[in-house]
């Protein structure tokens, strides 16, 4: 549940810095997400869940409220460039440290990072740093742990 109302704030953050830099499309998506991922924050605090569990999306919603504030409007898409790799670096640290990989699943990665490629596709098109930035490092890690969980379980070369 802390994942998905971390997933909301930043989706709610990437739709704020769609409507300050005028691009609708980053407005639409990032809006559409942040709504889905408000539904499952919501729809589980309402079946069991307590708000207590929440442990990083306040932390998240006081950096993307406050930076900006405190940096002006070019703090918000610094601090968007880097989320991805705020958010994935310790999903690949795992993946690499973990013995038994079968609860991962690629195609959940692989469409992870499909989405990094077209959004970065996106910001080159449009020349948006932060938008690049961001999507560079979410089609890196998540290709990462991809690669990862489609090698686990093979032998190694020093293993044969």
């Amino acid at each position: 549940m802390d994942s998905a109302a971390t997933s909301s704030i930043v989706s709610f953050a990437w739709m704020a810095y769609g409507l300050l830099s005028d691009q609708f499309a980053v407005v639409l998506a990032t809006g559409l997400s942040a709504t889905v991922f408000a539904v499952i924050t919501l729809v589980a605090l309402r079946f069991g869940r307590h708000v207590r569990e929440l442990r990083a999306a306040p932390y998240c919603l006081a950096i993307v409220l406050i930076v900006p504030l405190a940096a002006g409007g070019g703090g918000l898409g610094t601090i968007l460039a880097v989320s991805a790799l705020v958010a994935n670096v310790p999903q690949v640290v795992v993946a690499y440290r973990e013995r038994d990989l079968t609860g991962l699943s690629p195609s959940t990665w692989a469409l992870s990072a499909s989405d990094g490629a077209v959004w970065l596709t996106y910001g080159i098109v449009t020349g948006d740093i932060p938008i690049m930035v961001n999507n560079f490092f979410q089609f890196s890690t998540s290709s990462a742990i991809v690669v990862r969980r489609l090698t686990w379980g093979r032998p190694q070369p020093s293993e044969a």
